[in-house]
């Protein structure tokens, strides 16, 4: 969006539709398309993604006796209490010495992503696909309670149920290695570089839907999109290139040697082939996960909000006495929202300048 907003990529659509059938636009993702698009205008071509889910490590799960968390998104037994109720049975004092060893889930998702979670949204649905943002969107009611509920309920999975790490266990943990892979957590919520290989071969895995909290729900979904400069001075051969690299030589090959999931649907079944050896879901399983997680995506706002950095910065800077437990969820916000719409009043005076 920064790029767009800014002129610095250029317009794809007229190409993309002049090379409709060999590139074969209806076999990308359509969320995908859709966070790179610029006021109806196609500023890159998907190239690959990572898309959020509730990982577990069903080891923890055997040992505990919990029966796995289910793939089905529309299954609304697995709802956020379920979810505190399956964590409280993996969080363990292992040794006996009246501290915690293994906890039951971690909930990494930025702020913009729980607040998806509850049904709300930080910024005006117009920022997505022709921003930028002139306020954040937490005077309507609707937003800054899914806001507020989303953030007081991660915080009290640490400071009410005791099922996750403070920010300083959590710390350790991650000393060791990706948190999940460390053995120490039995469920993330997170993007599906939780599960990125190589995995530890001491434990198994597997994958399930992000727990039911609200009707109208989202998860993020993070595209990387190939884009082409507006200032290139070879843009028939750079167009060319683009082609090359999400055609299916090229997705197949990076599949392969990744086992990343690429951007087109039609080859979603060889990023199934590659993770079943490794998961405890059965490949009907695992396809249902992934059209849920695609089916509840929004791009990432990292990618279509303009200024993203700046008020990220922000935010991860006032939401600090949550997480330590010194504040309440409705009091940073509170102190946080005046100075979002500052740093959004200096991001489009930066455009105007320029």
């Amino acid at each position: 969006m920064d790029h767009a907003i800014r002129g610095m990529n250029m317009d794809l659509t007229s190409l993309a539709k002049k090379h409709e059938k060999t590139l074969r636009m209806n076999d990308f993702y359509k969320v995908a398309l859709e966070g790179a698009t610029y006021k109806d205008q196609l500023r890159g071509i998907p190239f690959l993604q990572a898309y959020t889910a509730c990982f577990f490590n069903a080891t923890l799960f055997d040992k505990a006796g919990v029966s796995y968390p289910p793939t089905d998104w529309a299954d609304k037994t697995w709802t956020w209490e379920k979810m505190i109720e399956t964590a409280k049975k993996l969080t363990r004092d292992v040794n006996g010495d009246g501290r915690i060893d293994e906890y039951g889930v971690v909930e990494t998702r930025d702020i913009f992503e729980l607040a998806w979670g509850w049904g709300g949204d930080m910024f005006p649905k117009e920022s997505y696909i022709s921003g930028p943002p002139t306020k954040v969107a937490l005077d309507d009611q609707k937003n800054y309670k899914a806001l507020v509920t989303a953030l007081q309920n991660k915080a009290d999975l640490t400071y009410k149920h005791k099922v996750s790490p403070t920010p300083a266990q959590l710390q350790v943990i991650e000393q060791m290695g990706p948190v999940l892979k460390t053995g120490k957590v039995g469920m993330v919520m997170s993007g599906d570089w939780a599960i990125w290989q190589p995995l530890p071969k001491n434990f198994k895995w597997g994958i399930a839907a992000v727990p039911y909290s609200h009707p109208e729900r989202k998860v993020c979904l993070y595209t990387d999109p190939m884009e082409i400069s507006s200032k290139t001075k070879h843009p028939e051969e750079v167009w060319e290139f683009v082609q090359y690299l999400v055609s299916d030589e090229v997705q197949k090959i990076f599949g392969q040697r990744t086992g990343r999931i690429v951007s087109r649907p039609s080859l979603r079944g060889m990023y199934i082939d590659h993770i079943s050896p490794y998961v405890v879901n059965t490949k009907e399983q695992l396809d249902q996960v992934l059209d849920g997680a695609f089916t509840y995506a929004q791009e990432d706002a990292e990618h279509t909000i303009f200024g993203f950095y700046k008020l990220q910065s922000i935010w991860n800077a006032e939401i600090d006495p949550l997480w330590l437990g010194k504040k309440s969820a409705k009091e940073v916000v509170d102190t946080m929202i005046p100075k979002l719409n500052s740093a959004i009043k200096e991001n489009l005076e930066s455009l105007r300048k320029k």
